[in-house]
């Protein structure tokens, strides 16, 4: 049987739209409770549209979009903007030309794993 995409299977691999799936809940449930149906329609239309800013990721991607700002000033600071740029590497050039340790590194993997990217 092959893996199907549920809604739980989604949110433990991107614990960050669990957020925005919680936040607008609350949105929706207060404005149905107020009976205003067209501002529980509007929070929804809100949360789908922030969820597929978040699903999708491209080559052009900034990289500060989709990780940790700590660890992404160094990724900036060696010349690397972008999830393309940073895909376009190897593990080893990356430790090398961005001065990061071997935790950092499988952090940025996890993180571009989580998005369907990974490194050369």
């Amino acid at each position: 049987m092959a893996n199907r995409l549920t809604p739980k299977s989604i949110i433990k691999q991107h614990p960050e739209l669990a957020a925005i799936a919680q936040q607008h809940a609350g949105m929706v449930e207060i404005a149905i409770l107020q009976g205003d149906k067209y501002r529980a329609m509007a929070s929804v239309e809100s949360a789908f549209g922030l969820l597929a800013e978040k699903w999708e990721v491209l080559p052009s991607t900034p990289i500060d979009s989709i990780y940790d700002e700590r660890e992404v000033a160094k990724l900036l600071s060696a010349g690397f903007f972008t999830v393309g740029q940073v895909c376009a590497e190897t593990p080893e050039s990356l430790i090398a030309a961005c001065e990061i340790g071997k935790k950092t590194l499988v952090n940025l993997q996890q993180r571009l794993a989580s998005y369907g990217w990974s490194l050369r």
